[in-house]
């Protein structure tokens, strides 16, 4: 088997099947229509953004416990 260098490996996509509610589904792909996006690129970007959340409220976390 070959070593797979790190750019190559990022480039890779992974399947992911989900099901979901109908309710959300349609939330989702409206919200995807309205940016004219992929659902892909929406969940990708909300991970993105929920990752970003997290560390600011671990943040916050430490401050609380420092003070």
């Amino acid at each position: 088997m070959t070593k797979i260098n790190e750019k190559e490996e990022n480039n890779r996509t992974k399947q992911l099947g989900l099901k979901v509610r109908e309710d959300f589904y349609w939330k989702v792909k409206e919200l995807a229509l309205k940016r004219r996006c992929h659902i892909v690129e929406l969940i990708e970007e909300s991970v993105e953004l929920f990752q970003i959340k997290e560390r600011e409220r671990e943040r916050v976390k430490v401050a609380k416990k420092l003070s």
